[in-house]
């Protein structure tokens, strides 16, 4: 068994796609393996836990799938939130080299007309800072994990 964590291909900005994103952003931060590394174990009980279920259907007579993935569908899906979340809550900021970003930093984000985070003060808008790898929002979002 073989633990993947992957992108589902999207399209984005000047003719790359996710997938190219998240190898740029692994070359450079290993993102993917920092992950792993600091949550390892939380990863394992999820994984542990969808075989206790399903031996425990097995045992009661419950369907248990024979396809992998669907076996350990929500371990999946909760390693792929558990990515997520610590993108959002800057959990590799100071784990990996470079981090916080500068473009971080500086709040610099495409989502926004402006070009940039900001929040109003009084009467005007201050530009204020973001988690790193969060441009878009594409990378986060496509992140997927699966089974082999």
């Amino acid at each position: 068994m073989l633990l993947r964590f992957g992108q589902i291909s999207l399209p984005c900005k000047n003719g790359q796609t996710s997938v190219d994103v998240a190898k740029h952003l692994e070359k450079k931060y290993k993102l993917k393996q920092i992950f792993f590394r600091v949550k390892k174990n939380e990863i394992s009980k999820q994984y542990q836990q969808s075989l206790q279920d399903a031996l425990n259907d097995t045992i009661h007579g419950g369907f248990v799938p024979l396809d992998v993935n669907l076996l350990f569908g929500k371990a999946n899906n909760t390693t792929s939130q558990m990515f997520r979340d610590m993108l959002n809550k800057r959990g590799f900021d100071g784990i990996a080299q470079g981090t916080p970003t500068l473009a971080a930093k500086l709040g610099i984000s495409s989502r926004f007309k402006a070009g940039f985070t900001r929040k109003k003060v009084g009467n005007k808008f201050v530009r204020t800072d973001r988690p790193s790898f969060i441009d878009t929002g594409l990378y986060r979002n496509s992140s997927i994990t699966w089974v082999e």
